[in-house]
């Protein structure tokens, strides 16, 4: 992999762009190549693969653990379907 060093960076940006990885639970460099890679492509970057979008389900059905019981789930996964 290559490397690449960005000079006079402004404060204000380097400050948002620590904001941002943070939010997004990245590193300052992957933030970076993230942003990159979506300004290259036009787009938001790589699409989220199986695994990131298991991985956030799961997360998000952790988060409702005591808030809601495996049967209200599956009742909230079925409510409104044929």
């Amino acid at each position: 992999m290559s490397s690449v060093c960005i000079k006079n960076i402004p404060d204000h940006l380097h400050a948002r762009l620590k904001e941002q990885a943070l939010r997004n639970r990245r590193s300052l460099n992957q933030e970076i190549v993230l942003l990159l890679e979506a300004a290259v492509s036009g787009g938001t970057g790589r699409r989220p693969d199986a695994d990131d979008v298991l991985a956030a389900a799961l997360a998000s059905r952790k988060r409702c653990r005591g808030v809601l019981s495996d049967k209200e789930l599956a009742r909230a996964r079925t409510t409104g379907r044929a």
